[in-house]
């Protein structure tokens, strides 16, 4: 080899580059892959961590107002005397006797609560 020619050997040959190109493009699509699954893995994680909060906050309201019934009770909190709607009636008038709860009275399971569209 002469000074001053390239040297052959470190250029690929056209089936080389051919191959590599398609390395390239296989190489880059995995990694555009592994980044889609890491966004969506954040995303996901968002997404919990977003619904943690919202129950955190919808049990410290809960609390709060639990906690300003019992130090400060307002007009629409009963006192202390227990009543219940048989006690609230005439003596004359009969209660009907419900055999079940009405489903929109029915408490709902932890998921529905907080996620009403996974079922």
């Amino acid at each position: 080899m002469t000074p001053g020619t390239p040297n052959k050997a470190r250029q690929p040959s056209a089936a080389q580059q051919t191959q590599l190109d398609a390395r390239e493009r296989q190489v880059t699509a995995a990694l555009q892959r592994c980044q889609d699954a890491a966004e969506a893995e954040r995303r996901g994680a968002v997404a919990l961590q977003n619904a943690r909060v919202r129950v955190a906050v919808d049990e410290a309201e809960k609390r709060k107002t639990s906690e300003r019934q019992v130090t400060r009770p307002d007009s629409t909190v009963t006192s202390s005397v227990s009543c219940s709607p048989r006690t609230l009636l005439p003596p004359n008038k009969k209660r009907r006797q419900d055999t079940q709860r009405p489903e929109s009275d029915a408490p709902l399971p932890p998921a529905q609560r907080y996620l009403p569209h996974v079922i």
